[in-house]
């Protein structure tokens, strides 16, 4: 993932001492190291145990996370609308800890990049995930709406080259349980509201939840919208290649911090998913993505093999899958 550039981040820390101690330290380590990224606060946002410099308020309170390990605490910080880090220890097993998407287990945890991660997450900032020579692949937002909209009208005949499902319903949006759209064909026009509710929860769950999704190909130079690329589920194999769930990279043991992953005996899979509107067709785009993203799901995500469902009469696709070196999963022919 690659981080927009984002201005000074203040951290705020409400934790019982001792435990409060080697926060406080590396707090001050990040602050010395990058002063430009990161503004290091203490309780009150006094800042002199780091820098000799007392600064009663910080600069800006928008831009300040808070690091809390009671749930009183991280009530009334989010309350406030700021993003909350919990940090457990063994002075609050009987907290749970549950009101806020970040938990820290230690210190080291603390890193620039996850700092930031949450402030682009809270702020609802979408993250560049990738890029090529031409081309940038970043999380989808609202406002790719108009061009995800033409990509599906494009593809009314293609459901595997849709983003939204045939049949959406607003009463069940997309949730951690149910994140990924099924390709589908275009809806009546009255039911855009519908399309719009659904790419709105897909943002909102997908990627904070999953950390892997379906992202805009945007062209580097002019920031056009191309179409979409990514990863439509992730699935442990055994070695025989028998499948047996869908996985969440970034998912994790609440209390023990032990992340869901693969297990010894069992490899990651990745179904990925590509399609360009038509004006960006047969010039080379879709396997500079697709060799980018896959370069992208071995390093950040350990996938040890890549899949695409394709209908046979789909050539372009498959030839593109098979230059790739995805393995190719037959759909029926249409009828």
């Amino acid at each position: 993932m690659k981080i927009p550039p984002l201005p000074s981040l203040y951290i705020q820390i409400d934790i019982c001492p001792p435990y409060d101690r080697e926060y406080r330290e590396t707090a001050g380590k990040m602050m010395r190291a990058m002063p430009r990224e990161i503004a290091a606060c203490g309780r009150g946002c006094n800042r002199d145990a780091y820098s000799g410099v007392t600064q009663p308020h910080c600069a800006n309170p928008e831009n300040t996370i808070w690091l809390c390990d009671t749930d009183a605490a991280i009530r009334k910080r989010r309350s406030e609308g700021a993003p909350v880090i919990a940090v457990s220890h063994a002075g609050n097993a009987s907290e749970e800890l549950m009101g806020t998407p970040w938990l820290v287990l230690s210190p080291e945890a603390l890193t620039p990049e996850f700092l930031s991660e949450v402030y682009c997450r809270h702020h609802s900032l979408p993250l560049i995930v990738t890029e090529t020579s031409r081309c940038l692949l970043r999380e989808l937002t609202t406002a790719d709406y108009p061009a995800l909209s033409k990509l599906q009208q494009e593809n009314a005949g293609n459901p595997e080259g849709c983003f939204f499902p045939a049949d959406i319903n607003v009463s069940k949006p997309t949730s951690p349980d149910n994140p990924t759209p099924i390709p589908g064909q275009l809806p009546a026009p009255d039911r855009h509201a519908e399309w719009k509710d659904f790419l709105a929860n897909y943002i909102a769950h997908q990627y904070p939840f999953f950390g892997f999704g379906l992202y805009a190909i945007l062209n580097k130079a002019s920031g056009e919208f191309m179409g979409i690329a990514g990863f439509a589920q992730i699935m442990e194999e055994n070695f025989s290649g028998d499948r047996a769930f869908q996985s969440a990279l970034t998912c994790s043991d609440h209390k023990s911090g032990e992340v869901i992953g693969a297990t010894p005996d069992k490899s990651l899979c990745a179904e990925v998913s590509y399609s360009l509107l038509r004006q960006f067709q047969y010039q080379g785009y879709a396997k500079e993505v697709l060799r980018a993203l896959m370069a992208y799901g071995r390093e950040e995500g350990g996938f040890g093999r890549f899949v695409a469902r394709i209908r046979p009469e789909n050539t372009a696709s498959l030839a593109l899958a098979r230059r790739c070196g995805v393995v190719v999963e037959y759909l029926s022919r249409k009828r």
